[in-house]
């Protein structure tokens, strides 16, 4: 008898906690009273929910150089770095931390190449909590290019840079063009 009311005891216990675990899950964004449930985010259409976590879809870059950049980073084996920043305007400053340009930076990514390959940006991920803070959901990236520095102290290129919403980048490919930054004319 004892044994048959342990195990009906433990299937009510299990049955409490897998009833808790299907709450619907939401998010409220530190001051901000907002509730972000995962439903309203997959209707944005741009981002994957993963957790706690929204992950920004892929994208790829290559890049074009002149010939005379070109032959300057093949020949030294210098590399290139594609830096991805990605920021979005806040509902409200004061609950967020901006950085000293103003911006409010949400995540970054970074490739380090050799020219001919290309990078791929993706599994990058911010939290839905900042996702919360966005007065605009579908948020910014900027594009850096420039050497990796190993050969020289210098940068030695000149690229051209990407600025758009995720929602006019995902899934796609961009090519930058470039040069070198002294002694190539175009």
């Amino acid at each position: 008898m004892r044994k048959f009311s342990i195990l009906i005891l433990s299937a009510f216990f299990a049955l409490l906690i897998s009833c808790n675990n299907k709450k619907e899950e939401t998010i409220v964004a530190n001051t901000d009273t907002t509730v972000v449930k995962p439903e309203e985010i997959r209707m944005e259409g741009i981002y994957q929910v993963e957790g706690d976590s929204l992950v920004i879809p892929y994208f790829d870059i290559n890049l074009e150089l002149s010939q005379k950049a070109q032959d300057r980073i093949v020949s030294t084996g210098e590399t290139i770095i594609i830096d991805a920043f990605f920021s979005g305007e806040p509902k409200d400053t004061a609950g967020v931390e901006l950085a000293e340009d103003g911006q409010y930076y949400i995540a970054e990514g970074k490739k380090e190449i050799k020219y001919g390959e290309t990078a791929r940006f993706e599994n990058i991920k911010f939290s839905r909590k900042q996702y919360g803070f966005l007065a605009d959901k579908d948020i910014d990236l900027l594009i850096n290019v420039y050497t990796g520095r190993h050969t020289t102290g210098d940068n030695l290129l000149d690229c051209d840079i990407l600025s758009d919403k995720m929602s006019k980048v995902k899934g796609k490919t961009f090519t930058l063009k470039g040069k070198l930054i002294y002694g190539d004319a175009k």
